[in-house]
């Protein structure tokens, strides 16, 4: 028996060895829009497009808008990774990190030393992101578990992932609560593996003003961007004096039109009515 124990525990410190620390966040861009005289446009709607999915918000009177890009983890290799569980050793609970890219149903197992199952969660539907499967140390029935070497199984989608976890002597008689937490890895834990990016394309439009589309965007961490709007004018063109003006920048410029007259009209008819056609010798005099 205490062999078998041996070999137990050293193929459970190979499963955890073997498990990657994976790190994931998700992005906040945060921004102002305005016009070109620097004025806030409010009720504009900011989209943020990544992959076939739109988050989009709207700004504020101030022209403020805050936009948090979730679901990213698409460009996790795999449909599951596990971080490393903390605190662990743990007096009173203890956290198991993971990320799914697709949504599934999760089940977290523990294990006495024994091979036997002290507590069953199941979790269905969850939807990819980042979690973390807190287990408070205790049984099936709630009460505590004594201190030692337990075993937990992760199920998504019909694979299994294991660890080990430790359980401290001197924890507490009642329960700190179980279950699943949409949350990310702690904040302490230092940043290591590689950085994911994730490529978007931003539109944004409102009442009166040109839309603005900028693509090849690429997201590594919390952004800030500004997008300036035109606005929209129902006269692009008027007269200023002797002249037709353009809208351009905010204001009519005069234009210099130039061009070829074909047409004349000869002494006492109506101003502008072409009565026939100009000859080449006529033109030459002009």
């Amino acid at each position: 028996m205490a062999m078998y124990l041996m070999r137990l525990f050293i193929s459970i410190l190979c499963l955890t060895v073997s498990i990657p620390q994976v790190f994931s966040e998700d992005v906040t861009v945060t921004g102002t829009v305005s016009d070109r005289d620097g004025s806030p446009v409010m009720n504009a709607r900011v989209s943020f497009f990544m992959n076939t999915r739109e988050f989009r918000v709207s700004t504020g009177t101030d022209g403020r808008y805050s936009v948090k890009i979730t679901g990213s983890y698409s460009d996790v290799a795999g449909e599951f990774q596990a971080g490393t569980p903390y605190p662990n050793p743990f007096d009173n609970s203890v956290n198991i990190p993971f990320i799914i890219n697709t949504p599934g149903d999760v089940m977290l197992t523990i294990y006495n030393l024994a091979g036997e199952k002290v507590r069953i969660m199941v979790f269905p539907d969850v939807q990819e992101g980042s979690y973390n499967a807190v287990w408070d140390g205790c049984g099936q029935n709630n009460a505590p578990m004594s201190a030692g070497l337990y075993i937990y199984a992760i199920t998504f989608k019909g694979r299994s992932y294991s660890g080990r976890l430790i359980k401290a002597a001197g924890t507490t008689s009642g329960s700190s609560g179980s279950g699943l937490e949409p949350v990310m890895l702690p904040p302490d834990t230092p940043m290591s593996g590689p950085v994911l990016r994730f490529p978007v394309t931003a539109e944004v439009t409102a009442s009166d003003y040109y839309p603005v589309r900028l693509t090849d965007i690429t997201l590594v961490r919390d952004t800030v961007i500004n997008f300036v709007l035109t606005r929209k004018n129902a006269m692009p063109f008027t007269v200023a004096g002797n002249y037709i003006a353009r809208y351009l920048d905010n204001d009519y410029r005069p234009m210099i039109l130039k061009g070829v007259n074909l047409g004349s009209s000869p002494p006492g008819y109506f101003p502008g009515e072409i009565a026939y056609a100009i000859t080449a010798a006529t033109y030459e005099r002009w």
